[in-house]
């Protein structure tokens, strides 16, 4: 098929080309069109891996989650990072709050 980035490219004629492999074209599988393309245009390929890898974002929820198990690392043993405040006692043995 003509490249169809040429001035000349005909798009009715090369719709109604049979995708068989007559002419040379067509021919091999998807795996060598590939690794021909990326030899033959590199840059192209590389940003299309690019954009193929998109990055992952994630949630807000996730990000505490990971926040607070960072945290936890941290905290020495034994202690939790979030624990209940221990009520203080006064002086008769009854408990202020």
């Amino acid at each position: 098929m003509a490249d169809p980035f040429c001035t000349d490219f005909d798009a009715s004629s090369a719709l109604q080309h049979s995708p068989d492999g007559v002419n040379g074209e067509a021919e091999g599988s998807l795996e060598d069109f590939e690794k021909s393309f990326a030899a033959e245009q590199p840059d192209v390929a590389e940003l299309i891996c690019e954009l193929d890898q998109s990055p992952v974002t994630k949630s807000k929820k996730q990000e505490k989650r990971d926040r607070v198990a960072k945290l936890e690392e941290m905290t020495l043993s034994g202690r939790r990072l979030f624990e209940k405040r221990v009520q203080q006692q006064n002086r008769y043995g009854f408990s202020s709050g």
